[in-house]
């Protein structure tokens, strides 16, 4: 139990406290502004670091696509898949042309009918194509026109990669871009999106008829199929075209061997894929060393430098680690020091 003596014993220390604290207030002062200054100091490099990190799993998820090196070089593909072991995906891409009357690879959907066996769908342009534009009031709607497009792949390489289903599955949280049947293995065969379906009056309930049917397609007023007597294999989810690198991409797909298509032989587009950003950029500077021409990412660059910013903000996290460690080892040996010094010396004075 507390007597008074207790309390006022309290009361003494704590008026001693704050004579001491008014006596020396400029040492307080200072004493304050320094752990005040660390602490806003700590707070902002640890802001700091969280940023970066926030930064590089953006990048490793929201822009996985972007995962790549373009080349235009079709002629050495084998040759660099054999020689870069770091590779682990290729994709090889080039526009389908047609004789549209302004435009060599594009025309807006409603100028375009899908034949079947089972019937004859005419384009539906609502000016819904979100996918290269974000959606603004502002915009002119023609900007937002559903155009009729094709792209053919070589089916010995990959469509979507890794790195593209890794950016669908961070935005969209699913895993499997295919709705029904599968990707294109070989000549004569098309892969359309459910969107690009929808908008030749397709309903979804219908989607798997159409798997195995061929397809033509027309100019609206002509007789010459554009594209004719294609086997539908598969259907894709429009929104594997939300990703990054393949917003621009056609949701209409061929392969690349058919020899009857006349392609932009121009604008071959060869990605070369690794399993990260950081192999990328390996496999960038060792083109670079071998002299391949290879097209510009600035995201790999991004990436790169925040990378680097992450690295060096883990060092002076891994110092000051060491520096606190070392800084309280000596503060406690010296205390033990100082500790047995002392009950040495009260030791010897007792036995004196």
């Amino acid at each position: 139990m507390r007597t008074g003596s207790d309390f006022i014993n309290i009361k003494n220390c704590i008026y001693l406290a704050l004579k001491n604290i008014k006596t020396s207030s400029k040492t307080t002062l200072k004493v304050i502004s320094a752990f005040t200054v660390a602490t806003v100091c700590i707070i902002c490099f640890f802001s700091y670091v969280l940023s970066v990190d926030s930064q590089i799993d953006d990048m490793k998820n929201n822009m996985a696509s972007y995962n790549y090196i373009g080349t235009n070089d079709i002629s050495s593909v084998s040759k660099i898949v054999d020689k870069y072991s770091i590779i682990t995906e290729v994709k090889q891409k080039v526009a389908v042309q047609f004789d549209f009357d302004d435009d060599l690879q594009s025309t807006d959907i409603d100028n375009i009918v899908m034949k079947t066996d089972s019937g004859e769908y005419k384009g539906i342009n609502d000016y819904s194509n979100y996918f290269q534009i974000d959606f603004s009031y502002g915009t002119p709607k023609d900007f937002y026109s559903v155009c009729f497009n094709t792209d053919a792949y070589n089916e010995n390489y990959s469509v979507f990669t890794a790195s593209d289903l890794k950016e669908f599955n961070s935005k969209f949280g699913k895993s499997n871009y295919m709705l029904f049947g599968n990707m294109i293995n070989g000549s004569k065969q098309i892969v359309i999106s459910d969107y690009m379906l929808e908008h030749f009056g397709i309903k979804k309930a219908d989607f798997n008829k159409l798997i195995g049917k061929k397809l033509s397609f027309y100019i609206k007023d002509n007789d010459n199929p554009i594209i004719e007597n294609y086997t539908l294999v598969g259907i894709i989810d429009s929104d594997i075209f939300h990703t990054s690198c393949n917003r621009y991409n056609s949701q209409i797909i061929v392969s690349y061997s058919n020899t009857e298509l006349k392609y932009d032989s121009d604008n071959y587009n060869i990605c070369y894929y690794t399993d990260s950003f950081s192999n990328t950029n390996k496999l960038s500077f060792m083109f670079s060393n071998d002299g391949i021409d290879c097209d510009s990412n600035p995201y790999l660059n991004s990436y790169d430098s925040i990378e680097k910013q992450q690295s060096v903000s883990y060092n002076l996290i891994y110092i000051v680690i060491v520096f606190l460690i070392v800084a309280l080892s000596v503060s406690i040996i010296t205390v033990m020091y100082f500790y047995n010094t002392e009950k040495t010396k009260y030791s010897a004075m007792m036995l004196g």
